[in-house]
């Protein structure tokens, strides 16, 4: 079983200050620069990759980019007193390749201009170097309870199915890249556990007991600082070839049973919408269906919408900001890896 180490605090409001400092210290003011603003996708990034290596390559151990050397490296820096003196050699080529990873993670299109923040199939890559495919992709805009309560769901065989949505968007080992307006968080299944990661908990990541949807919704919905209904995008990746067979449902099986106002736009970005966070994760199917919901209504403008949705969520996420998380579950009695 995976253990929690929950002495350190490893949120990025704790790691940052310490990666700019230690940037600074080695030369480094540009990207010193870049760590005055939040970098949840590529920590996010980060911790599924990690959290991939660690559960399905059982002997990877403290190997480069699994879960327990990324634990490692944050904790290292949480807890660095800022003396160059104090961090050696190998540990120091260790950091510099971890704070360069999430960098170009935060903003990969500095790399690749057609590349968008959660595009793990751009720029991620496993043990073997084989880079991940997105199997399923869904935007839209949902009521708190839309993630958690169970809904009846057409699969491709066209049988009707009771499911729960996020059961169905993150199958066993699928990485899951989740997005509201200008925030990362990240989900894992595996071992009949949910790992759910956010930036901004102290922890990183928090397990929850499969059926657990509701707490898993409310730490969503929490970190895209929405109360009742919110935009999401949610992307699932996989690496494993047997996994391909996995079947989904069609977006708009799943969307009409969604109960968010199809015109619901964030409070501080109003001229942000589902169009918008449809193209901004790369799903058209989404977008097809908001636009014979929203497309010929006067409050959109479609042609400032397929401009700015290339670029309006994902430009550089200056605005993340703490995430104020909800308490976590004292009694799931499930835990993460330790050291």
């Amino acid at each position: 079983m995976l253990r929690l180490n929950s002495l350190f605090d490893i949120s990025q409001e704790r790691v940052l200050p310490k990666m700019q400092t230690y940037l600074l210290q080695n030369q480094r003011p540009n990207s010193a620069k870049s760590m005055n603003h939040g970098h949840c996708a590529g920590f996010t990034a980060a911790f599924l990759q990690g959290m991939w290596l660690q559960t399905t390559q059982l002997e990877w151990g403290l190997r480069r980019d699994g879960l327990r050397w990324l634990t490692r490296y944050l904790v290292t820096l949480s807890e660095w007193n800022e003396n160059p003196a104090s961090i050696n050699d190998d540990d120091k080529k260790e950091i510099d390749y971890l704070i360069d990873k999430i960098q170009h993670w935060q903003d990969p299109f500095s790399i690749d201009n057609h590349a968008r923040q959660g595009d793990f199939g751009k720029f991620m890559k496993n043990n073997k170097g084989a880079l991940p495919r997105c199997e399923f992709s869904l935007a839209g805009s949902f009521r708190k309870g839309d993630l958690s309560r169970s809904i009846n769901l057409h699969n491709p065989t066209k049988r009707r199915r009771q499911s729960v949505l996020l059961d169905v968007i993150a199958p066993i080992n699928r990485m899951v890249h989740i997005s509201s307006y200008d925030h990362s968080t990240g989900l894992f299944f595996n071992g009949n556990t949910y790992f759910f990661y956010d930036s901004g908990i102290q922890t990183g990541a928090i397990p929850f007991h499969s059926g657990e949807f509701h707490l898993i919704e409310a730490f969503i919905f929490n970190g895209g600082q929405y109360n009742e209904e919110g935009l999401f995008g949610f992307n699932t990746w996989s690496f494993d070839k047997q996994c391909q067979g996995h079947a989904y449902p069609s977006r708009k099986s799943i969307l009409k049973k969604m109960r968010g106002d199809p015109f619901f736009t964030p409070d501080a970005h109003q001229e942000y919408n589902v169009l918008h966070h449809a193209e901004a994760i790369n799903c058209p199917q989404s977008k097809d269906y908001y636009k014979h919901k929203i497309g010929n209504h006067p409050y959109f403008n479609l042609k400032q919408t397929a401009r700015l949705g290339h670029y309006s969520l994902f430009r550089s996420n200056e605005t993340c900001k703490p995430s104020s998380s909800p308490a976590v579950p004292a009694a799931s009695g499930l835990s993460l890896p330790e050291l």
